[in-house]
């Protein structure tokens, strides 16, 4: 039986890639660059954590966290009204929540950044909580973040499904010891895909979560 879902958010719930893309753009501007990357070439880079993304485009130089935490910050908290989540992902949420079923967010996005997306783009009460990047936690694909979520929660891993879109998630939902869940319209890597297990399912809808939680259920 699936009682919660562990759910991803960026090429999972939310096309995000033209928000980080924009806010990547706007912090190496501020900076000083003039050679700025492309959506394509953000996306390329997506699954790390959002100053690992700006320091592999400001390579061999290394960000100030306190200009990340400030300028970075604004540039994603100002763009998160312009966030577009994917198809049918709204109804899904409501219906799941109808259903009983519990939702948390695992991202490796920021903790505060996830938050802040999340609550401007869906609003209060849809997630139970939102679990991002914490200084000191390793982020996805260790198992240390969904563990946090077992603990503080008493959820059984059994009782899961991660849903996700590319092979970090993948590979978090093997080392989490959960069942996997891969939204097929997302920003995963094929090739990386190829070599690891397959997932317990693949959808190219989110929508189609409701027949896995009924057909389990």
């Amino acid at each position: 039986m699936i009682k919660y879902l562990v759910i991803d958010f960026d090429g999972t719930l939310v096309n995000t890639l033209p928000l980080t893309s924009e806010a990547v753009r706007r912090f190496l501007k501020y900076k000083g660059y003039t050679n700025l990357p492309t959506d394509e070439q953000v996306l390329e880079v997506m699954s790390l954590v959002g100053n690992e993304i700006i320091e592999h485009f400001m390579y061999p130089n290394k960000i100030n966290m306190d200009e990340y935490s400030e300028v970075y910050a604004r540039e994603v908290e100002s763009l998160a009204l312009e966030g577009k989540s994917f198809p049918n992902v709204r109804e899904t949420l409501k219906t799941l929540k109808e259903k009983g079923i519990g939702l948390y967010i695992l991202s490796n996005k920021a903790d505060e950044t996830v938050r802040k997306y999340a609550l401007t783009i869906f609003g209060e009460g849809v997630f139970d909580d939102y679990q991002g990047v914490i200084e000191g936690i390793e982020p996805k694909p260790a198992p240390y973040m969904i563990n946090n979520l077992y603990k503080k929660y008493n959820l059984n891993p059994d009782e899961g499904l991660l849903v996700g879109d590319s092979e970090v998630d993948l590979e978090t939902a093997i080392n989490g010891k959960i069942r996997s869940c891969i939204m097929s319209y997302g920003y995963a890597d094929k090739n990386k895909m190829e070599k690891l297990p397959k997932p317990d399912y693949v959808l190219d809808d989110f929508a189609k979560l409701i027949d896995i939680i009924n057909e389990d259920n």
